[in-house]
């Protein structure tokens, strides 16, 4: 760990070696370490780090992590995701809505994917509300892949109410009445 806290150049062919080693032993006590690695020139390197605080089982990694959602590197974006999706860390206190969501209409299909597997597989009930505004465009996309991968991470979370707010969202009629006086026949 001194070794890799230096940033030694001498070291850089050991750096991966050490994160794993670091990452297998006690990857929350050495947090600090990767957290200083992430924007390291060397995409290996970084994608490496990245691995490493991904098995953090303790510490927020969702922090350090969001501004590589915007990563001039297109492979550490959706690396980034996928680390993140299988993390088994706690979820960012703002709820996986509030940082997935900037990304769901994101021009890079990977990212988009991501986003939305992260989505279904973390998502709370709580976070309905917030799920529901993000993926609105999704439920009024002409595009039924759309609708139906939104509809797959609302359902669960859903009540009553929420399946009438979905059904909003996406122009169906939900709320309706029978008004009038209607003959018997006698």
């Amino acid at each position: 760990a001194t070794i890799l806290k230096k940033q030694d150049k001498r070291y850089r062919q050991h750096l991966t070696q050490g994160f794993d080693v670091l990452a297998q032993f006690n990857p929350d006590k050495y947090h600090e370490v990767f957290i200083t690695y992430l924007g390291h020139l060397d995409r290996g390197i970084r994608q490496h780090v990245i691995s490493s605080l991904g098995k953090c089982k303790t510490t927020d990694i969702y922090t350090p992590l969001r501004p590589l959602l915007n990563d001039k590197d297109r492979h550490i974006r959706p690396h980034t995701l996928n680390v993140v999706r299988s993390s088994k860390g706690p979820l960012p206190k703002a709820g996986i809505t509030s940082f997935v969501a900037p990304h769901l209409t994101s021009a890079d299909s990977h990212i988009r994917h991501y986003s939305l597997e992260l989505l279904r597989l973390h998502i709370k009930p709580d976070e309905f509300d917030a799920a529901l505004e993000a993926l609105t465009f999704m439920l009024n996309s002409p595009d039924k892949n759309l609708q139906n991968a939104a509809r797959k991470i609302l359902l669960p979370i859903s009540d009553d109410e929420g399946r009438k707010r979905m059904a909003k969202a996406q122009r169906i009629l939900a709320d309706w009445m029978l008004i009038g006086s209607f003959p018997t026949p006698q």
